[in-house]
């Protein structure tokens, strides 16, 4: 990414892919234009207040008749009051659509802060904060079927945890989940008619002494535990079902369904790769794996226009080699398959669009 400035502010900015957009700006130094650098150009424009809001909005298209302008007004309070979105034309009349307005309310309720949206079909989204300004519920016609509260408090060992709970607002049935600081996640899910509630639940290593803090296992109710083992650079090395009644993944066990991955980096066809390789164990009570991939990608000998190969090997030992191309002068990123056929799957895309596809 190139960025290009100018007495402290960004004029314009040039992604990988060739890809740019302008930016000026008015005598305020607000922002008042983004024009994507684009054979075919859209023009943002701002309008602002005297205090910085940003009062319309407005997308165009140059030499076309269609815009999209975003019209908003606050009140006294520095709240958005209402947005409204219309389409816009140069002929007065030449469309029957009208604008979708959104307005806002806001109250306080207690030591929480309360936001009504109004949506454009009439529903509501009523948002209750804490006055913090973390998330409490979420209510309203507007929003689906669900109710949604968030509670935070502090449990044993000061670890912090935040608990959901979602319940239909015409049924008893509640889902609940539960995460703590470190990432840790509980589910709960109301059962079928005559069923018990499915639990869910991400078991980890602690932090203390020389554990690590990996995830190494998830359970759910009426399911075989899911194991996961690392290597030292804490990256998953095997994972799977223990159907078997002893701990852990057994390479002889006859039920265990154990998945393994390996990453290294070699040095291959004159260049350096990382290359990861995918095994199972097929048969029952036997620890003879079975390969079933391996993916290469290219690490080095790339140039301006080669950006990036990728060769994909199945169990067979059929290749699969995926190049991508740059021209950055045109902005067009080629990406090339050759799945080992007499013909390539080619996909050409001008400023990050489908520029070719050769499907029928």
């Amino acid at each position: 990414m190139n960025n290009t400035w100018s007495k402290g502010r960004l004029d314009g900015t040039t992604d990988e892919n060739g890809i740019g957009t302008a930016f000026t700006y008015e005598s305020g130094e607000s922002r008042a234009h983004e024009d994507p650098l684009r054979d075919s150009t859209i023009v943002t424009t701002y309008v602002y207040d005297a205090v910085g809001h940003v009062l319309t909005e407005t997308v165009s298209n140059p030499g076309t008749s269609e815009t999209l302008v975003t019209n908003r007004v606050y009140d006294t309070a520095e709240f958005i009051f209402t947005s409204e979105t219309k389409p816009g034309y140069a002929t007065a009349g030449s469309s029957t659509a009208s604008a979708v307005t959104t307005t806002f309310s806001y109250s306080p309720l207690g030591l929480n802060r309360v936001t009504t949206t109004t949506l454009p079909g009439g529903g509501t989204k009523i948002q209750t904060d804490y006055t913090d300004g973390k998330l409490k519920s979420i209510t309203g016609t507007g929003v689906g079927c669900g109710v949604l509260f968030l509670r935070d408090r502090f449990e044993r060992e000061s670890l912090h945890h935040q608990e959901s709970v979602h319940q239909h607002e015409t049924l008893a049935a509640v889902r609940r989940g539960r995460t703590c600081w470190a990432g840790r996640r509980k589910a709960v899910h109301p059962g079928f008619t005559g069923q018990s509630a499915s639990e869910e639940v991400n078991i980890f290593d602690d932090y203390s002494g020389s554990n690590t803090g990996r995830l190494i296992k998830t359970t759910k109710t009426g399911f075989a535990p899911t194991r996961y083992e690392y290597n030292t650079m804490s990256q998953v090395v095997r994972s799977g079902g223990d159907l078997d009644p002893s701990t852990g993944l057994q390479t002889s066990s006859a039920t265990d369904r154990i998945n393994d991955t390996s990453t290294l980096f070699e040095s291959f066809d004159g260049a350096y790769w990382q290359t990861t390789t995918a095994s199972n164990y097929p048969t029952a009570s036997s620890s003879t794996a079975k390969q079933l991939s391996v993916t290469r990608k290219r690490l080095t000998g790339r140039t301006a226009s080669v950006r990036g190969e990728t060769r994909t090997y199945d169990f067979a030992g059929n290749e699969t080699r995926v190049t991508v191309t740059l021209d950055s002068s045109n902005r067009i990123v080629t990406t090339t398959k050759r799945p080992g056929m007499a013909s390539d799957q080619v996909d050409k895309s001008l400023d990050g669009l489908p520029a070719l596809d050769p499907r029928p």
